[in-house]
């Protein structure tokens, strides 16, 4: 017995060596001879489990590249002329034509949150995510799975086209893809009819679905930026940032950094801010600290201050970005489902702004937009001993795209993000907080996407608009010429400003050359206004014009006078007196500012230099002049002594290294047509306010600064050097 059992394990043992050899055989033979398709045991399934096995990759594959560059744009791969704001004229421009922040034509991107300049709103602009609507998140992944998933990754089948002669309808394949979102998962699925023939074989399978779920990688960053939107727009945090990072570098008494928002000094100060310089500071004070700004469960560290500095504007400045908890107190998830909002932890929020982005900076109250100019007034203090105080005023403006990066802090979490939003402040405040409800949060609730008809070309079919325009300047007295290349707008009601011709050269005549236009407005408009612009001409408005007139509308014929170069002649006139011209050590700045366009700016600088080749482009037009001279030379103002109530008083010499000598300040200024055709000169007269070398003189010539608009007189024009 004992034998027999031997035998019989021996053999067991045999047999399953054999089957062992066997096996191996099988597999060598199958990989030398390029797979086990040709192999009976593994043929019943393999053809169809390979093409559904490669099908459902470039479904996984494609979903989440749709989920990196969906993050990567806001939620709006993919968006529509309703999904862009207004556009701002340039180069007061966040964006020109409304493309959303481009950062240097690489990632353009639609605003989440933005102030619209014709509806005077707030507008949110957050991408729904898994409703019906065709650009909700979820029909962006299937919209870009749809376009990419057979260029990028089927290709036909055509790495099979040696094995398997595969037919479909590759229509019908694209149209069976669907996604789904279940919770913070996605299904992607395909449904089409696909038949595999196997060309050795000669026998054919059929597969209908197809299914991959996998991560939606991007919903909990989707409602974290959801939270933030809700906070700004209801306090404007990132607006208050800026205003807090920008108070620490502001000092009265330097000229190398920012001018202050308010703040008074006691003694005569004339030392001019270049808000060019300012503007390119305040972006780079943006810049480097726009990341310090944190956020509730989203990495907060607290800022370590040394003793010492913790009372300075700087320290208190910076303490202030440190927003602990903004989100709570406005998050639509907090209630809704507290656990996501506890996810939040997990993520990273960096504000982003680099001086490259397409910004607005102004200082309001400025010269031309290009000098600061501290405001000095005297009141009397000891009897007849005038006490100097001046006051710092700077009203800034800026709209300031600031983007958003949601970083994952983990290896598991490593979607990125980002979407923009617009800040805007003026006069030293956010917007929202002036004259604008705290309402938009509730737009949240129903954020539709629409489409606009208005300025489409199928739109503009009006009876015709016709007139001719003539430039008057150009040819000179009694010539005209035509306009070339002016833009035609019409402000259909508020709602859009459509672009709807360009003008040309297109007649020519004994007495010159001209421009006819003959051109159609868009219907379903109330009366609007027809702008006619180009850079170097004054520009043209024609109200109340009527795209629904059952009639022909004739302008007839139109003047846009072009600009003429004017040679300058500057002349400082004292309270009596024949004026002169500015000495050696002087320098001149003279801002003229077109009443009806804030774009049109010009600035004129006069030096020992250049002071006899001084020229200016004006058209015609009403017109703000402003400016100052600057001397800049070492004198002293010889001190006093004073009796008062039996006292003497003595006021000590006073050292200057400067001194403001001239100004001139008018508020309206008519520049007609004759005075550029006729003439060849513009004569600008400032106020000479002397250089004081007495106490007696300083307090005159302050008296005649505090009343500059009284004393300035008007620009004259003249053929000839006067």
């Amino acid at each position: 017995m004992i034998m027999i059992k031997k035998i019989k394990a021996q053999i067991s043992i045999f047999i399953v060596i054999s089957i062992i050899i066997i096996i191996g055989t099988i597999f060598l033979i199958g990989s030398n001879e390029g797979g086990f398709d040709n192999i009976n045991i593994f043929s019943d399934q393999k053809s169809s489990y390979k093409i559904e096995q490669f099908v459902e990759s470039c479904l996984m594959s494609q979903t989440k590249i749709a989920q990196k560059k969906i993050g990567q744009k806001g939620g709006w791969l993919y968006y529509n002329q309703a999904n862009k704001f207004t556009n701002r004229n340039f180069p007061s421009s966040i964006n020109e034509k409304a493309d959303g922040l481009d950062i240097l034509e690489r990632n353009k991107m639609t605003y989440w949150y933005y102030f619209d300049d014709v509806s005077k709103e707030f507008v949110i602009n957050v991408p729904e995510f898994a409703t019906e609507n065709p650009l909700s998140i979820r029909n962006q992944i299937r919209r870009y799975l749809v376009e990419n998933i057979d260029k990028e990754c089927i290709n036909g089948f055509q790495s099979f086209k040696e094995q398997y002669d595969i037919k479909y309808d590759r229509d019908e394949f694209l149209e069976g893809i669907k996604v789904d979102f279940d919770g913070k998962k996605i299904i992607s699925s395909l449904k089409s009819s696909i038949e595999i023939t196997d060309i050795a074989k000669e026998d054919s399978e059929f597969i209908e679905q197809f299914e991959i779920t996998t991560d939606n990688k991007i919903y909990n960053q989707y409602y974290l930026g959801l939270d933030i939107i809700a906070s700004e727009s209801q306090n404007s945090f990132m607006e208050e940032s800026i205003i807090n990072i920008l108070s620490p570098y502001q000092s009265s008494s330097r000229r190398d950094l920012l001018p202050p928002y308010q703040y008074t000094h006691i003694g005569a100060d004339y030392a001019p801010w270049n808000v060019k310089k300012v503007e390119k500071l305040a972006k780079n004070f943006i810049s480097s600290n726009i990341g310090q700004v944190q956020f509730l469960n989203t990495d907060y560290l607290e800022m370590e201050v040394p003793e010492q500095y913790k009372e300075t504007d700087f320290a208190k400045g910076m303490q202030n970005l440190f927003l602990k908890d903004y989100l709570s107190e406005y998050s639509l998830i907090k209630e809704d489902d507290s656990s996501l909002f506890e996810d939040f932890k997990n993520y990273k929020v960096t504000p982003v702004y680099n001086s490259f982005f397409p910004s607005t900076f102004e200082i309001t109250n400025s010269q031309g937009g290009l000098i600061l100019q501290p405001k000095v007034t005297s009141m009397l203090g000891i009897p007849i001993l005038p006490i100097y105080m001046t006051e710092y005023v700077a009203k800034y403006r800026m709209i300031t795209p600031i983007m958003f990066e949601i970083r994952g802090n983990d290896k598991y979490n490593n979607y990125d993000f980002d979407f923009v939003i617009e800040t805007n402040i003026v006069n030293n405040a956010p917007l929202l907080d002036i004259n604008y409800k705290k309402d938009a949060l509730t737009k949240l609730d129903s954020i539709e996407v629409g489409d606009s008809l208005i300025c489409s070309p199928f739109q503009r079919i009006s009876k015709p608009v016709k007139f001719n325009i003539t430039d008057p300047i150009n040819f000179g007295k009694g010539g005209v010429n035509g306009v070339d290349g002016a833009s035609i707008k019409f402000d259909c009601k508020g709602l859009s400003v459509c672009n709807v011709g360009i003008t040309s050269i297109n007649k020519i005549s004994s007495n010159g050359s001209s421009s006819e236009v003959s051109l159609q407005l868009p219907i379903n408009c109330e009366p609007g206004t027809l702008e006619i612009s180009k850079p170097g001409f004054s520009t043209l408005k024609i109200n109340n014009v009527n795209p629904n007139s059952f009639d022909e509308i004739d302008l007839g014929n139109l003047e846009m006078p072009s600009q003429k170069t004017m040679k300058v002649l500057l002349n400082l006139l004292p309270e009596t007196g024949s004026g002169r011209e500015i000495n050696d050590n002087e320098k001149a700045v003279v801002i003229i500012e077109d009443v009806n366009d804030e774009n049109n700016v010009k600035t004129i600088d006069v030096d020992k230099f250049n002071k006899n080749f001084v020229t200016v482009d004006l058209g015609v037009g009403e017109y703000k002049f402003s400016g100052f001279v600057m001397m800049e030379e070492d004198f002293t103002i010889k001190g006093k002594t004073i009796e008062a109530d039996d006292e003497e008083i003595v006021i000590d010499d006073i050292n200057m290294t400067s001194w403001m000598s001239g100004g001139v300040e008018l508020e309206s200024v008519k520049i007609k047509k004759s005075d550029l055709i006729n003439n060849e000169y513009v004569k600008i007269f400032m106020v000479d306010y002397g250089i004081p070398k007495t106490f007696d003189e300083f307090s005159a010539s302050s008296g005649i600064m505090g009343k500059v608009k009284d004393y300035s007189q008007k620009p004259k024009f003249f053929k000839s050097k006067q």
